[in-house]
């Protein structure tokens, strides 16, 4: 019986970790439509209609796990100046990897890592940035096509 209450104890502290592990990876996520938002320079809280409801102009949502990685989409909407909206998805995977965060888009474009000892502002900063690159990007591939229409 003290064998059994040995493997019993060593299975409750492993998924108390892994508990653990899925709530700070989800925390730290919640984290991302709001510190995206500032980054753009929008008030987090203001919400846009668009015909079928008010939303906030980025938000995000866990669409799934895999192995040891939250997978996760991030919308934006952006409107042109001709009050034309345009939804943008970037999809992210988020993981721990020997003590270091890694937030990476899914297709490979970019990944950002965020060490133990660094100030998780900073990561968030990069995380923004390399976001607003993608996000940049693929405003360019979706116009490209019409420019070279165009010529």
């Amino acid at each position: 019986m003290e064998k059994y209450l040995e493997l019993s104890r060593l299975l409750t502290d492993s998924n108390d970790r892994a508990d653990a592990y899925w709530a700070e990876l989800r925390t730290r996520l919640e984290q991302l439509p709001e510190r995206f938002t500032a980054f753009l320079g929008l008030d987090p809280d203001e919400r846009i209609n668009l015909g079928g409801g008010y939303n906030k102009r980025v938000s995000g949502q866990v669409v799934g796990t895999a192995n040891s990685t939250v997978l996760y989409d991030l919308e934006v909407i952006i409107h042109d100046q001709h009050s034309n909206s345009t939804h943008f998805i970037v999809q992210l995977a988020f993981y721990l990897d020997n003590g270091i965060y890694r937030l990476k888009e899914r297709n490979g474009e970019f990944k950002v890592d965020l060490s133990p000892l660094e100030d998780s502002t900073e990561f968030w900063d990069r995380a923004c940035k390399r976001i607003f690159e993608q996000i940049l990007r693929l405003t360019e591939a979706r116009a490209q096509p019409l420019v070279q229409v165009a010529r």
